[in-house]
């Protein structure tokens, strides 16, 4: 599976690619400028609609809700 890791934190995004391309993934890794959840709406304003998993450690029911509404 092809993959797009968005990361702002070197290690971790790092360690994630690693372990991510030793299951038999392809994985792109980049910094985002500002939010992940930024990227993803401006993915979706833009007409893409290819799907997106979204890990954070964001763990308020409005930070979940924000990110629902913005993949949408």
């Amino acid at each position: 599976m092809r993959l797009l890791l968005l990361e702002d934190d070197p290690i971790l995004g790092s360690g994630l690619c690693a372990y991510l391309r030793a299951d038999g993934n392809a994985v792109d890794w980049r910094q985002p400028d500002g939010s992940g959840l930024d990227w993803v709406q401006a993915l979706r304003r833009g007409g893409n609609k290819t799907p997106v998993v979204v890990l954070t450690a964001r763990d308020l029911l409005g930070d979940r809700i924000r990110g629902l509404v913005r993949g949408r």
